[in-house]
């Protein structure tokens, strides 16, 4: 309600005109540039998943907006630099510019036109700004002159915008988001073997302390897009020999950090809110499962650029500052992960080598995730952590790959992509670590 009320309150001072001649004097003016350098300032600094926002900051962004408005609407630096002939014709059709953007923003994907990022982007605003003047030279202004909701026109304008809104709603919900994307569903996918129970999953023990042989063993999955593309393996190999109850919840798109902006795949973004959400949630979700194994595979997103909260330097894995962080980001999911008792297995990570798609929403590369050195330090960093963590163990699927693959662990005809594994190569993945968590000998 903050910039609604902070609104409500200037339109209400400036309405007075005891006040409005307070507010034309003093220092408006100056409290005006002010405001407007801290506007924009904010446009290319503060992310929507920034927590002050929601503790104060939507109304101090507000007040600024008000000073900025009191400011121009009187003769001073903040009216000269926005009374500029583009400026206030983007003022007049701003409203339409606001509704428009939306859809066309979801309906023109990457997919969809195949563009790279920045010429996208300038098709969506040459798309929305036309339809914003055509909106107030067809729509806006006959209805503020009274000259188009008269005679029979209700009557036939009623059903084309219904018609209109229906179509829009449908491109925008029907469109199927590119892989890099989407997200997980609140309920993991499940995969059990035939000897599976409805209670398997529990990994209670018995009075004794000692789990019954014909209990499978119960893991939990979690990670990035890594992690589920292990889901065709994964059910193949439980349906295949039993002895194991899975559940995968992995996420695309999301790292092991939480919070601030991420630079991977040519994008530059804020972490997705789910992403933070997720991690906050792990403990209910092992507590609701109590699976006897966790097994973490999360590597894109790890080893990107990332501009960490509070820190307006971009760094790479193996600045200092950065590791340090990304050791507090794997203790602090290590902790939740554990919580209940389960013993995690963190794989390491192969090399990476993404490769362009104008199916998926990305950037041109070249893409620094690609650089080795970078996915060696994460999975130092695992191994630093593990080390002094006896309920995390290091499960090196790196080497595994390089020695067994023919192509090593970038082999393009099981990571076509140079990052997700195929069904099939999946299953080799599958095949090596399941027996070891159906014995227990990690």
């Amino acid at each position: 309600a903050a910039e609604l009320l902070v609104g409500a309150v200037v339109a209400l001072g400036w309405a007075d005109p005891l006040w409005r001649q307070r507010l034309r004097r003093g220092i408006w003016p100056l409290l005006g540039v002010v405001a407007l350098v801290g506007t924009v300032w904010s446009w290319h600094t503060v992310t929507q998943t920034d927590g002050w926002l929601y503790r104060g900051g939507f109304a101090l962004y507000a007040a600024g907006s008000a000073a900025v408005i009191v400011a121009a609407i009187q003769p001073g630096p903040v009216r000269a630099v926005l009374s500029s002939p583009p400026l206030r014709w983007l003022g007049s059709i701003s409203y339409a510019v606001y509704l428009f953007h939306w859809p066309i923003f979801l309906w023109l994907t990457p997919a969809r036109t195949g563009l790279d990022p920045w010429p996208l982007f300038a098709l969506r605003i040459t798309i929305t700004l036309a339809l914003a003047q055509i909106s107030l030279l067809v729509l806006e202004q006959p209805v503020r002159q009274r000259r188009l909701l008269t005679g029979r026109t209700p009557l036939w304008l009623a059903p084309l915008t219904a018609t209109c809104i229906l179509t829009t709603t449908t491109l925008t919900t029907n469109t199927t988001p590119p892989p890099t994307e989407l997200r997980t569903a609140e309920i993991p996918t499940e995969f059990a073997g035939p000897d599976a129970s409805a209670d398997a999953g529990s990994g209670t023990a018995g009075a004794t302390g000692e789990v019954p042989p014909s209990l499978p063993v119960s893991a939990l999955v979690v990670g990035d897009s890594m992690a589920v593309s292990l889901n065709g393996g994964l059910q193949r190999w439980v349906g295949e020999h039993g002895g194991l109850k899975v559940a995968n919840a992995g996420t695309v798109g999301c790292g092991i950090g939480i919070g601030g902006r991420i630079r991977g795949t040519g994008i530059e973004r804020a972490t997705f809110p789910e992403c933070d959400e997720r991690i906050e949630k792990w403990p209910l979700l092992v507590a609701e499962r109590r699976p006897d194994y966790v097994v973490v595979l999360s590597c894109l997103w790890d080893v990107a650029d990332r501009r960490i909260p509070g820190d307006r330097t971009w760094r790479s894995p193996g600045d200092p500052v950065l590791d340090e962080w990304l050791r507090q980001s794997v203790e602090r999911a290590l902790d939740a992960l554990s919580s209940t008792g389960a013993r995690v297995v963190w794989l390491t990570c192969p090399y990476l080598d993404p490769v362009y798609s104008p199916q998926n929403f990305m950037g041109r590369g070249p893409y620094p995730e690609a650089e080795p050195a970078r996915t060696d330090r994460w999975n130092q960093l695992l191994r630093e952590v593990a080390a002094s963590r006896p309920s995390m163990v290091v499960w090196d699927l790196a080497a595994l790959l390089e020695r067994s693959w023919p192509g090593g662990q970038l082999d393009p005809e099981r990571r076509p992509d140079g990052v997700h594994f195929t069904e099939e190569s999946s299953y080799d993945v599958v095949a090596a670590l399941a027996p070891a968590l159906v014995s227990r000998s990690l």
